[in-house]
This record gives C-alpha cells, sequence and structure tokens, in this order.
C-alpha cells in the first residue's frame, strides 16, 4: 500500500515555483509556520487534470487536513525511528538524481551520442596490440611502435602495406584495415572522439583502448540511412569454390534473375534460395541498420530506393544474392532512442570513467576540496580478507589522520575504513596497493556527491518541495495506518456499532440477478431468445447446451447478483433503468454492444443487507468515520490560521 501511495506522488512533473509569495507564511499549524510555496507546488502537481480540478480556495481545506496530519506524525516522533530514517535516505538520494551534476553530465553524453548517431563513417585502422597486464615498458614499446609506422605513413608509405605487416587485427591481412560504414555505436569511445572531431583523410595519433593502440583515418562519411527490411534468393559460391562450379552457380542465379524479370513471383523463386533459414518465408530478414551485414550486401539494400523492387545479382563472400527491398524506416528520433542511449553510456567503462572525473573536478572545487594527507596506512592495514568481502577495522583508535576537508571539514582515516568495511564485495584477489587507490578515489567521490546531495534543498526549491512531499507521505503513510486503516480493520466491536447505527445507508441499492450468456451471431443471438423465454427453472449451462453444441457459437458466462458498477452487462440493465426503462424478472434482453443475451432472474430493490455481504463498504465508511473524528481532535490540537493576503497574492500567482 505504502509503495502506491509513494508512486502516486511521484506521478506528477517537477514544477518550477518561484514566486513572490514562495518565502512568505501562508499557514500556521499550532507553531508551525508553512509557505506559501510548499501549498503551490502541491496544488498544481494534484490539479493538473481540469476533471478533478478545484480552485485554491476548494483546495486549502484539503490541504490543511494533509499538513495536521503530518504535524501529528512529527509530534509523536515517527520521523526519528531507524525505519523510517532508512527509506528517508533512499528516497532521498533517488529523488537528487536528476539534479546532480553526474546526471548534467551523463544527459550530455546521451545527446552527444545521438548526434553522433545520426552520421555513420568510414574507417581505416592498424591495430598493435598489448599484452595483458602489460608493464610501463610493454606500453612505451607498442607505443613507439604506432608511432614509427605513422611517421612512415605520413612518409607516404601505403596504408595497404603497412596494415598488412603490422596490424593485429584478424581481418587486417585480408581487409588491409579498411572498414566498411559503421555506425558510431559499435565504435569505442575514445575513437569515436578522434573520428568525429577529425578531418577525412587525417590520420590520429596513436589512441589508447584497454587492448591496445589504434592509429585511425576516417575515409568518408554518410547520413544515417536507417533500418531496411529486405528478402533476397541466396546461392551459395564461397570463397575456393572450383571455377567450373562457380558458373553453375552464376547461371543459376542468373537464371533466376531472368524469371523474376519475367514475372515471376519472388516468394516462390525464394524457395530454391540456399539459405534454408529464410528460404520457406519468401526469403525475409530481419530488420537491419548499418554495419550488420557484409558491406556489399549492406550496400546494395539501401540502394534500393522503392518498395517491391529488387536488384541485380550481387556477389559477397557467402556467394550470389538478389535482394528486395520489403519496408525501410528513418532513423529513431531522440525520444525513441533516448532510453537505449542511456544504458549504452552507463554500460560503457570509457565513460563512466570520463563521468566520475569530471564529477569529482567539478564538485572538488566547489565544495573547496583539500587533501592533506594520502592513505598510506591502508596499505598495511588490509589484507586479502577485503577481496573476500570478509575484512573488518580492527584499530579504529589508531586512524585519526586527516586525509582530506570538504569545506573545512575533515574527513579521516577512519571514515575512509568504515567506508571500506561497508563498501567492501567479493572480487577476483590483486593487488591491495591497486584496490587502496581505487577505493580511496570512489570514497572521495562519494562524500562530495553526498555533500551534493544534502546541499541541493538550498540550491533547488523544486527538489526541496518534492523532498517535503515524499517525507510527508512516508509519514502520513505510517500515521494513517496506525490511526485509521488498521483500526477500522481490528476494531470488530466498533465496527459492528457503526454499522448498526448506519444500516439504513445500505438499504435500497437495487440489484439485479442475472444469467449471462454470449453469443457469435445475429442469427444464433436471436435463435436463443426464443429458447431462453421457454426455459424456466433450467440452469444456464443447459440452456446454452440447448441453444448450440458449439460454445463458440453461444456460450455460458454466469448467474450472479450485481450491484451497479460491478458488472458490465449488469451495468448496460442499470443505465435502462436510470432512462425510465422498467426492468422485469423473466424478461431476456439482448445487449448488442458485448454480443451478450442476459435473462433477468429477479429484480431486488430495498433489502436490508447483512454486513457480511458489505463489509469492505462498511469498513471504508468507517475508516472515513474514524478519520473525521481525528482531524476534528486536530484541529484543537492545533490551531489552524491561515494569512489572508498572503493567501489573496498567492492566488494570482497560481496558474
Amino acid at each position: 500500500m505504502k509503495y502506491v501511495f509513494l508512486v502516486v506522488l511521484s506521478l506528477f512533473s517537477v514544477l518550477n515555483i518561484n514566486a513572490q509569495t514562495d518565502n512568505e507564511v501562508l499557514m500556521t499549524l499550532g507553531k508551525k509556520n508553512i509557505t506559501a510555496g510548499e501549498y503551490k507546488y502541491i496544488y498544481n502537481k494534484n490539479n493538473r487534470s481540469d476533471l478533478s480540478k478545484k480552485t485554491p480556495d476548494e483546495y486549502m481545506e484539503l490541504f490543511t487536513k494533509f499538513k495536521l496530519k503530518v504535524l501529528e506524525a512529527e509530534t509523536l516522533k515517527l520521523d526519528t525511528t531507524s525505519k523510517f530514517k532508512n527509506e528517508f535516505e533512499g528516497y532521498k538520494t533517488q529523488l537528487a538524481k536528476p539534479y546532480l551534476t553526474e546526471n548534467v553530465k551523463i544527459n550530455q553524453l546521451i545527446k552527444e551520442s545521438y548526434t553522433r548517431s545520426k552520421t555513420d563513417v568510414k574507417v581505416d585502422i592498424i591495430f598493435l596490440k598489448l599484452p595483458q597486464n602489460p608493464t610501463p615498458a610493454d606500453t612505451i614499446s607498442v607505443y613507439n611502435k604506432a608511432i614509427g609506422i605513422r611517421n612512415e605513413l605520413s612518409a607516404g608509405t601505403s596504408w595497404d602495406s603497412l596494415a598488412a605487416k603490422n596490424s593485429d587485427d584478424r581481418g587486417a591481412s585480408r581487409n588491409y584495415g579498411h572498414l566498411p560504414f559503421i555506425t558510431s555505436e559499435k565504435i569505442p569511445y575514445g575513437i569515436q572522439n578522434y573520428l568525429f572531431s577529425s578531418k577525412t583523410g587525417e590520420i590520429s595519433s596513436p589512441v589508447r583502448s584497454s587492448s591496445g593502440y589504434y592509429l585511425i583515418r576516417k575515409t568518408d562519411e554518410r547520413a544515417n540511412p536507417g533500418d531496411v527490411k529486405v528478402a533476397h534468393i541466396m546461392i551459395s559460391s564461397p570463397q575456393g569454390t572450383p571455377e567450373a562450379d562457380a558458373e553453375l552457380k552464376k547461371k543459376r542465379i542468373d537464371s533466376i534473375y531472368t524469371a523474376l524479370k519475367k514475372g515471376a513471383d519472388f516468394s516462390e523463386l525464394a524457395k530454391l534460395s540456399d539459405d534454408k533459414g529464410t528460404a520457406d518465408k519468401g526469403g525475409e530478414l530481419q530488420w537491419f541498420s548499418t554495419g550488420r551485414m557484409v558491406p556489399e550486401f549492406e550496400n546494395a539494400a539501401f540502394a534500393i530506393k522503392t518498395k517491391g523492387a529488387y536488384t541485380e545479382p550481387i556477389k559477397t563472400d557467402f556467394g550470389w544474392h538478389i535482394i528486395k527491398l520489403i519496408d525501410s524506416k528513418p532513423p529513431k528520433t531522440f525520444e525513441e532512442s533516448e532510453e537505449t542511449l542511456k544504458q549504452l553510456v552507463e554500460r560503457d567503462t570509457e565513460r563512466q570513467e570520463l563521468i566520475k572525473s569530471y564529477v569529482r573536478y567539478k564538485l572538488k572545487s566547489e565544495y573547496k576540496f583539500k587533501e592533506e594527507n594520502k592513505p598510506l596506512k591502508f596499505h598495511n592495514a588490509l589484507d586479502s580478507t577485503v577481496f573476500e568481502a570478509k575484512w573488518t577495522l580492527n584499530n579504529p583508535e589508531g586512524m585519526t589522520q586527516t586525509l582530506f576537508t570538504i569545506n573545512g571539514k575533515p574527513y579521516t582515516e577512519k571514515d575512509f575504513a568504515e567506508y571500506i568495511q561497508n563498501n567492501q564485495k567479493r572480487t577476483r584477489k590483486g593487488d591491495l596497493k591497486d584496490y587502496v587507490t581505487t577505493t580511496y578515489e570512489e570514497f572521495i567521490t562519494h562524500v562530495l556527491v553526498q555533500s551534493e546531495i544534502n546541499d541541493l534543498a538550498s540550491k533547488q526549491p523544486d527538489y526541496k518541495y518534492l523532498l517535503q512531499e515524499y517525507h510527508d507521505g512516508l509519514l502520513l503513510f505510517e500515521l494513517m495506518e496506525k490511526e485509521v486503516w488498521n483500526k477500522a480493520i481490528e476494531d470488530s466491536v466498533g465496527l459492528q456499532r457503526f454499522f448498526e447505527q448506519n444500516k439504513s445507508n445500505y438499504k435500497g441499492q437495487t440489484e439485479l440477478k442475472l444469467t449471462i450468456f454470449e453469443y457469435q451471431t445475429d442469427k444464433i443471438a436471436d435463435k436463443s431468445l426464443k429458447i431462453i423465454k421457454k426455459a424456466e427453472g433450467a440452469d444456464g449451462q443447459a440452456i446454452a447446451e440447448k441453444v448450440s453444441k458449439n460454445a463458440q457459437e453461444f456460450k455460458f458466462i454466469e448467474t450472479d447478483t450485481y450491484l451497479s458498477g460491478q458488472n458490465k452487462y449488469a451495468e448496460k440493465l442499470f443505465e435502462m433503468m436510470k432512462n425510465g426503462e422498467k426492468i422485469k424478472a423473466g424478461e431476456v434482453l439482448k445487449i448488442a454492444d458485448y454480443k451478450a443475451i442476459v435473462l433477468v432472474n429477479e429484480v431486488i430493490t430495498g433489502r436490508e443487507k447483512a454486513m457480511s455481504e458489505i463489509k469492505g463498504l462498511v469498513i471504508s465508511d468507517y475508516q472515513t468515520y474514524l478519520e473525521n473524528q481525528w482531524l476534528e481532535k486536530l484541529k484543537s490540537k492545533y490551531p489552524v490560521k491561515i494569512n489572508d493576503s498572503v493567501f489573496q497574492k498567492m492566488k494570482s500567482e497560481i496558474k
């Protein structure tokens, strides 16, 4: 229930609500002041639908009741429990994310990725692989080799010869490092940065990746053509096919092409295809974009401009193809691709390191970060149990040295040790010095981000009000559960007494006892009307079988008693009654909207019901009764005073 309550609070968009009255006191509950800004925020969020919109005067009563309950929860110190604090801290961190420096950078990278996705690039590469876990000497050696190759290229040595001789890319001996058009999402981020900032034909300096160094040259670029769906007929003729066989294959594809030109059906001819995965499907392939197919196939597919048109036989490394365009679609809009791009950014280690560096750099400046000492003690304090997530801090008294300060506040070795202890994870054993260095940077980032979160409420009014809303929502749930919801369910004596005192409220509701059938055709419906009228006392299933042995043609649904609003078929009859029509027991009615036949067994009016029949409704009414009584006590406990001059000014600011 709490989850649903809080989700409802978060469904509305955050509003920017700066105005003159925001910081003025609108109302006082007991000794607690409520500002006009808080009222406006909640009013605007909960009054966006014209169907349920209330005026500021009408909404004031709801707002007052809400704040009275929250104040009572605070008086009872429900916001001081560890359960509340832990839950609220979790929401606080989640709500802060859209405002954090980290998220600002993520959004920049998402937009950058989308801009780059609009362009496909054609690239030449020479790749020089580093050994696994390279030493500094390994790195320098490979880097110098890359510089030497670049110098040879600049001096005029052909790319093909140097790529074939030096590149560790598996395809270099065949393609000499010449790659086809490729989309940005398939290019490592560091290489992207060069390609999308360089001119065509320029040769890069060595670009480092996790596996080695690249020399890169952009040879062409084009607008992203989007996606295509094609069908193909393939006659297999891979490299190495004997010449005589290759000629026969060529004759086969030519004969198919000739048949197509004479009007033969493409789908039928596709059954002759050697691609057995598509032969029985008219040759249809899945949608694909740039970089998914071999270049010859891709280029031919994207060159077709008319749906239904097909190519001449095209040769690839797999054989001969005739390609027909089924459909095409343009590149996705930003809105369509935003979530995918966000996942790409969040999964990419290069971008994640960039984000962390950016956050540390920006927040260190903003929060006056000053490093006092290095965490040298930890090289000896830690042991290999940290890789098993079992390390514990044994000597906290000795961890007193300040490592750094943020806005003058010191963070000590003990703070860092507790961070390690609380955040260690099972991982592969490694070098403890490397672990300390990496985790120390994470600790600094964590502290800076927490400082930013704690500072957000004073910088971002909309975040402040959103945070207050979640704070109040959590408290309200705890209090309503205690004072109203559970009490109404558990107080069986009070519930029965309430029912006895209010029996008249549950009397006189019309009920319809109906037997419901569904039909398939008007002809069978007309037949059923005659049979049902004669079938006095027969049950629904027996009637249905008498009308038709085919359950799809005529089907018994159910026999039951309904109040208004409980059943879509019955509701049609209630609507007829509201419009003045009389519904009588024994009538058989056809409801064409639902293809249903309804037998009216009984029309029940004015019956006094037992509580067992309507217990849910009685509990709901009892909860409302308890809540209203409780609110009257709260109004006495916390007298409500509204500053009318501020209220009038505020109303002119509400849109």
